[in-house]
């Protein structure tokens, strides 16, 4: 920018409902991971996907993170092939609240055998490493 142009600042005020909106709704800026080891017997003859309506579901609120993005997995309806004993894949979801301290990892769907992983503890990299079967 050139000198000598004046800038003209600009100052926002928001109203006493808005700024208490506002912290209510406040959630940790960025994601987070969830490292999967997927554990399977019969890997041979198996095959995992995992479908959008997977939650991070917040303890002591109704805050669900959505899935973002996926790593080494497919999406529903895709089965692909276990790889070995172990599959890993990651899984990355919105922020949770900074309120939370605990919750869950739920895949919502209509049949049974979804992926689920209760009471994770949060930590302050919000990046964690968990096993399913």
């Amino acid at each position: 920018m050139p000198s000598g142009i004046p800038v003209k600042k600009r100052v926002v005020v928001f109203d006493e409902f808005v700024q208490q909106s506002l912290k209510n709704n406040t959630v940790v800026q960025g994601q987070v991971v969830v490292h999967v080891n997927f554990l399977s017997e019969d890997w041979e003859y198996s095959g995992i996907r995992i479908w959008p309506t997977t939650y991070l579901i917040a303890h002591d609120s109704d805050h669900k993170s959505k899935i973002l993005q996926v790593v080494n997995i497919n999406w529903y309806p895709t089965y692909m092939q276990l790889k070995g004993p172990v599959t890993p894949f990651t899984l990355i979801f919105e922020g949770l609240p900074k309120s939370c301290t605990q919750f869950d990892l739920v895949e919502e769907i209509p049949q049974a055998g979804g992926f689920e992983y209760r009471n994770i503890k949060r930590n302050q990299s919000d990046v964690y490493h968990i096993e399913l079967s």
